[in-house]
């Protein structure tokens, strides 16, 4: 847990802090601040228009099944045997209501016979437009350390993203404002608006944060490679992934 140690003023008066803490500890405290001001009717991770307003008035009960909400991850790619089917009402995945307008046709796909667990494909846009929390990636198809990761944002995204490699985004969908600072001392680097189409690379020694006006869709593609922060600390590799 740190403090001050990604803000260079603070860091030039040494008032930064870093303490390190066993992940279950930090976990469990930090569930325990956010239920502290989490109230019954709110929900940290849903956008404003979808929840009350829970850090206005006095402490109301608590939404402890919203805080421990367990991360739905696709073991195969959606849509093949044996994986989770969020398009489905049933399982409690209804389609959000800023994609009431998204088709929820799937693709159709011929298989050669004994591959039917092995191949198939399936409607990412209705995928997305069941998705009951806001920028949170799901990953939906790895190819060997290449990540797929397609999320749904709206209103501000909660924290400062920090890189420790080149991350790029695919605006699916409406408009996402990203501000970009530098990973080391805040310092404001860019200002990047994204609308549908759009694709923008992010460098390996930034920090960012988005606002998405309506509900959007984004796809984040990464290389989850884990030597590469040092190849970049050790310039071995170049931050921008391309050079002008």
């Amino acid at each position: 847990m740190f403090a001050g140690s990604y803000n260079g003023d603070l860091k030039a008066k040494n008032l930064d802090l870093l303490e390190t803490f066993d992940t279950p500890l930090i976990m469990a405290t930090f569930k325990t601040m956010l239920d502290d001001w989490t109230n019954e009717s709110f929900d940290p991770f849903a956008a404003p228009d979808e929840t009350t307003q829970g850090w206005i008035g006095k402490k109301s009960g608590s939404n402890l099944a919203a805080i421990n909400r367990e991360r739905q991850v696709c073991q195969r790619q959606p849509g093949l045997p044996g994986d989770v089917a969020l398009r489905v009402d049933e399982d409690g995945y209804p389609q959000n209501r800023a994609f009431a307008d998204v088709s929820e046709d799937e693709p159709e796909v011929y298989i050669e016979p004994g591959f039917e667990s092995e191949v198939g494909a399936f409607n990412l846009f209705a995928f997305l437009s069941r998705s009951n929390v806001t920028w949170n990636p799901s990953i939906t198809s790895i190819c060997k350390e290449s990540l797929f990761c397609p999320t749904t944002e709206e209103y501000i995204l909660p924290i400062a993203h920090g890189n420790d490699r080149c991350e790029w985004f695919f605006q699916m969908s409406d408009q996402i404002d990203w501000k970009v600072e530098n990973d080391e001392t805040g310092q404001p680097r860019a200002k990047v608006v994204m609308k549908a189409g759009d694709i923008a690379a992010m460098p390996a020694d930034c920090r960012h944060t988005g606002y998405s006006p309506k509900r959007s869709m984004l796809l984040v593609w990464e290389n989850a490679n884990p030597e590469l922060p040092k190849l970049y600390a050790d310039g071995k590799l170049p931050v921008n992934p391309i050079q002008f």
